[in-house]
């Protein structure tokens, strides 16, 4: 008899030992566990394929140290294809897949960092849209969310920021008789 054929002997009488659903669940648990990877979500394969797994292992295993052999050899299975999904997301096909985001934000198209909401208090702009009490103000190029200071104001209406509380900007529908006097946009 040759080696190989002892060995499929031993492996046949190890699986007709074990039995092979718990083989099965562990590789069910690992597949259910590499899909998470791919699909955005809520984890129901990462859940299941958790449970199938260490289900699994304790049904197969016949000691705690043969449990621990099984386990380590799904982690390093698992390591391994989270590594080449890392590789394919950053230069494989995944990289340009609608599941990679590749715009960026630019300074050109509009996009700034540089705002600093402290420069408002003070200002005029116009109600965007109705404050009741969040809504959009214009101040000059510049569309910001803001929320009035607990008045229903109409869109269109001049508006002033009065305070800033955290990052929520307060405005009030400005005086009427301030208008030629007041900072403007």
């Amino acid at each position: 008899m040759t080696v190989g054929v002892k060995a499929m002997d031993a492996v046949v009488d190890y699986i007709g030992a074990v039995g092979i659903w718990p083989i099965l669940m562990v590789l069910a648990g690992v597949v259910l566990l590499i899909t998470e990877m791919f699909v955005p979500g809520f984890g129901i394969p990462g859940i299941a394929g958790s449970v199938l797994s260490i289900a699994g292992i304790v049904l197969w295993a016949r000691n705690w140290e043969e449990a621990m052999v099984i386990a380590l050899c799904v982690i390093l299975v698992l390591i391994v294809a989270f590594l080449l999904v890392m590789r394919s997301a950053l230069r494989g096909r995944l990289s340009r897949s609608r599941f990679i985001l590749t715009d960026s934000v630019r300074s050109g198209a509009g996009y700034s960092t540089d705002f600093k909401p402290e420069q408002l208090v003070g200002r005029e702009g116009v109600a965007a849209s109705e404050l009741r009490p969040a809504g959009i103000g214009l101040f000059g190029p510049e569309r910001i969310d803001v929320v009035s200071d607990g008045d229903y104001i109409k869109r269109g209406s001049r508006i002033t920021v009065v305070r800033l509380e955290g990052r929520r900007i307060i405005v009030k529908q400005a005086e009427r008789e301030n208008e030629g006097g007041s900072k403007s946009c």
